[in-house]
């Protein structure tokens, strides 16, 4: 992107919002917080405040009403005057919800520019031996500091209301969803699925079904063709087809991991193969092994900006290879910020399995509490969701031990498909009070 483009981008946006309604296309205009001195032009900056003056008084703008008030400013006028107007507001607009990426490239391209030119002058005046260094190191630092103490993030809040308008009407048109449903009835009805922008924990002692959890959510996405990043550190990526297989065609599990297949059982396989085939079109799974934080991080956008994910799976949190400093703690939660950034900047779920400690008294029939997780308080500050399972009677019980966006403390069993090692997605068990 250049900065002419990134210039006419911010105009364009507003004069096409503007032919609809003048009113957002004001509040458009604000949530920008451009001034004058962001642009790398007299011309531009002054055409930006007359762009406001026909917003405030309720009116779209014009091309031709514009390039006559313009007529009044000089700097316009040298620019080329109507035609330098129309190639400003005329261009390409971006979507508005990508909008504040060009105002803020804006910002910085002209920020750099002006503060190479102070550089410039102060390398200049260094020159001159009649002028103290002391002087000229001051008075730099100074107009550095003017420069970039303005941060155009801070602003008033009251735009957010139409962020979040726009949002919720997105999300019912089906153009970005706020979560995407796992299939697993009782635990959609408690978050509403997996979250969005959200880094949600999933932490159980081993043996109890979290790899069962894994495999139902992972289902339930790709069968209604939600692509889905899958990082499988512990076991090959062979597990979940397996699963799969067995939970579709009725072949005990551990018949397929020994081999010993009857010719039903044979049979059942050529049957199911094709809609596991489709099925796993949605799944892009990462086993490579001692994978660190980073690698996983990197991996994780290439999936989601290359491949297509919307949702991403980390399986799981103790077979990460972290730098093992003196602070298995901090290795932890810096593993688990880089993983936040990732939901937090692509707008998509994170999902990360971990092993709870084995705390004196605590058993696969206990729910784990939030401090149990990795042995660290990381992950009791950086979930905005935290979900722990335990043992019950014919099945597992979830925990909502966190949810930041909704209720926590809430338990419900899911009943258990113990030959294909998955949950059943629409069965509850109902659980005895305690």
């Amino acid at each position: 992107m250049t900065l002419d483009e990134a210039e006419v981008a911010v105009f364009a946006v507003v004069n096409q919002t503007s032919q609809t309604n003048p009113t957002k296309a004001l509040e458009v205009f604000d949530r920008l917080a451009l001034t004058e001195s962001d642009f790398s032009t007299k011309a531009s900056g002054e055409l930006w405040t007359l762009v406001r003056a026909f917003l405030l008084s309720g009116q779209s703008v014009d091309v031709v009403a514009v390039a006559e008030r313009a007529k009044m400013s000089d700097a316009i006028t040298a620019a080329g005057g109507q035609k330098f107007v129309a190639g400003r507001l005329m261009g390409v607009a971006p979507g508005r919800h990508v909008a504040g990426e060009y105002a803020r490239f804006l910002v910085d391209a002209t920020t750099r520019a002006r503060a190479q030119q102070v550089f410039r002058e102060a390398h200049g005046r260094l020159k001159d031996t009649a002028i103290k260094a002391e002087e000229v190191l001051r008075d730099t630092t100074e107009r550095l500091k003017t420069l970039t103490n303005r941060n155009p993030a801070l602003r008033t809040a009251e735009g957010d209301i139409l962020s979040l308008v726009e949002l919720m009407e997105a999300a019912r048109k089906g153009e970005k969803p706020l979560c995407y449903e796992t299939g697993i009835r009782a635990l959609d009805g408690e978050t509403g699925g997996l979250q969005c922008g959200v880094l949600t924990l999933l932490g159980a002692l081993p043996g109890v079904g979290k790899s069962a959890m894994l495999a139902t959510m992972l289902w339930g996405l790709a069968t209604r063709k939600i692509k889905t990043g899958f990082f499988s550190l512990e076991d090959d990526r062979l597990w979940i087809t397996k699963r799969w297989v067995s939970n579709l065609c009725g072949v005990a599990l551990h018949q397929l991991t020994t081999g010993r297949l009857s010719r039903m059982d044979e049979e059942a396989l050529e049957s199911g193969a094709p809609r596991i085939h489709e099925v796993l079109s949605s799944v892009v799974i990462d086993d490579r092994p001692a994978l660190t934080p980073t690698d996983v991080v990197e991996a994780s956008r290439d999936m989601i900006v290359n491949q297509g994910c919307k949702v991403v799976f980390v399986d799981h949190l103790g077979e990460l290879r972290l730098q093992r400093s003196e602070r298995y703690d901090l290795d932890v939660a810096d593993a688990l910020s880089g993983f936040r950034e990732v939901a937090k900047t692509y707008g998509v779920p994170v999902v990360v399995a971990s092993h709870v400690r084995r705390r004196p008294g605590l058993t696969i029939e206990d729910a784990p509490s939030l401090t149990d997780f990795a042995n660290s308080s990381a992950p009791e500050r950086m979930a905005r969701v935290a979900l722990g399972l335990s043992k019950c009677h014919d099945g597992i019980r979830v925990s909502v031990l966190k949810q930041t966006n909704g209720p926590s403390g809430r338990t419900f069993g899911l009943r258990l498909n113990q030959q294909a090692a998955m949950v059943d997605p629409l069965s509850e068990i109902i659980l005895e009070e305690t």
